[in-house]
């Protein structure tokens, strides 16, 4: 009998604890991303984040070689890259506030100069830098017990802070003019947000790596910026998808032994951009209603078959595919395709046809995707012809 990918990685979960530490770690930095992520969508400051979290491998690469070359084990490089983080957050932030003319130009140089500073000492530090690699192209398996007690520690603060400067920050992101007319200190919550992106930055970079990190800080604000009306829901949705993302990431990338900070990546984006084009109840996506009513619209053969086909490539393996349903029934389509699509998604998603593949061979796997979508289709039209 096969096991799906995700059925692997719960068993083996209960044995081996770097499995243990990276869904921690994962679950961990989701508050963060979600609270802090959401300022940095509203406040439209991506650009900044970037080239915070660039400068961040100067950090890592400087403690590297203090560890090595002086013997300063008592180092860890997650402080490392929280000063250096912190650095550049106040650099960049000085710089919007005093000379906006040449914003862009500096950032791009903060964001340069941070990751040749990292390459420079990276390089003179002797033997293979196989930690540092894991802090570019993320790596979460390697988190350790002391990582996540900082990870910890910064969670707090950046809680902390949100819950005492909300309304300020908040006023700050949506209209700064009129938060310093109403008495409020624009600079100095100004700087407070980049310090608040820097550690959310450096706690990211544990689970998806330098070159990845921007995506997971936006993409579930983003996500959650189509179903959410308030702020505090933006934040609540995005914690909890970029939680079961990061969660599904992991779970969908053991079996195949695929990179866990890619495969969450691709989720995030997948969803984000389902989101887009199928819209959400109350909003049409991209793709018209009418589409969406000829494609799967009713009970039919082909709607039920389509939805069942269309299961294999929006299936997510998470539970933000259920927003993305009710857009798509609340743009027309039917109560028997939507359970097919739900049926057939989570036995033909991506990492399940992988493993299937590697065992059963191509014509085997193509026969269980015949059955699969044969089942899903005449389950979808009998729940549509009884409740539909």
């Amino acid at each position: 009998m096969l096991t799906p990918p995700a059925m692997i990685f719960w068993d083996a979960l209960t044995t081996h604890a770097f499995l243990q530490y990276a869904m921690l770690a994962g679950l961990l930095v989701s508050i963060p991303c979600g609270v802090v992520g959401s300022f940095v969508v509203i406040r439209r400051i991506s650009y900044i984040a970037g080239s915070i979290a660039h400068s961040v491998l100067a950090g890592l690469g400087i403690v590297h070689y203090l560890q090595v070359v002086h013997g300063l084990e008592g180092l860890s490089p997650l402080a490392g890259a929280v000063i250096a983080a912190l650095v550049a957050a106040l650099i960049i932030g000085w710089v919007s506030l005093h000379l906006k003319q040449r914003e862009d130009t500096v950032i791009g140089a903060v964001w340069a100069m941070g990751m040749a500073t990292g390459i420079l000492f990276i390089s003179m530090t002797p033997g293979y830098t196989t930690d540092l690699m894991s802090y570019l192209f993320g790596n979460i398996l390697m988190v350790t017990s002391r990582d996540l007690w900082l990870i910890a520690a910064l969670d707090v603060i950046v809680l902390v802070t949100v819950a005492l400067f909300h309304k300020q920050l908040l006023a700050v992101c949506f209209d700064g003019e009129f938060a310093g007319l109403r008495g409020v200190h624009v600079q100095r919550f100004y700087f407070l947000l980049l310090a608040l992106t820097a550690l959310t930055v450096v706690l990211l970079v544990s689970v998806v790596g330098i070159i990845l990190v921007i995506a997971l800080l936006t993409l579930p604000a983003a996500m959650a910026n189509l179903f959410a009306r308030r702020l505090w829901q933006m934040m609540l949705l995005a914690t909890v998808t970029c939680a079961v993302l990061t969660t599904g990431g992991l779970a969908l990338s053991y079996g195949p032994d695929l990179p866990a900070g890619a495969v969450t990546i691709l989720l995030l984006g997948g969803v984000l951009v389902a989101g887009l084009m199928l819209g959400r109840p109350e909003q049409e996506g991209l793709i018209p209603s009418e589409w969406v009513v000829m494609s799967v619209g009713g009970n039919s053969l082909f709607a039920n078959f389509f939805a069942s086909l269309a299961g294999a490539f929006m299936y997510f393996a998470t539970l933000t595919e259920v927003p993305i349903l009710q857009g798509l029934i609340g743009a027309g389509m039917g109560k028997g395709p939507a359970l097919a699509l739900l049926l057939a998604g989570p036995a033909l998603s991506l990492p399940n046809m992988l493993v299937i593949r590697s065992v059963m061979g191509v014509r085997k796997t193509a026969v269980f995707v015949a059955l699969v979508v044969v089942m899903a289709t005449g389950t979808g039209m009998i729940y549509g012809a009884l409740f539909g």
